[in-house]
């Protein structure tokens, strides 16, 4: 019987290779797309809340 040969822990992690990445498929891509643009919706209501808010405030010392 021939000598199994083995191979060294180092040798086989140089062996396994990440996978390439892949590319997002369509309804992946869709979703990102929903997400970005309900995101940035959102950040719009927000910063017409604080101005309004702010504007409150300012009528109210105004007022005093």
């Amino acid at each position: 019987m021939p000598p199994v040969k083995q191979e060294s822990a180092s040798a086989k992690s140089m062996s396994a290779k990440t996978p390439p990445a892949k590319k997002p498929s369509p309804s992946e891509t869709a979703r990102a797309a929903r997400l970005a643009e309900a995101l940035r919706e959102n950040l719009r209501r927000r910063k017409s809340q604080a101005r309004e808010r702010k504007d409150g405030e300012d009528d109210k010392d105004a007022g005093s």
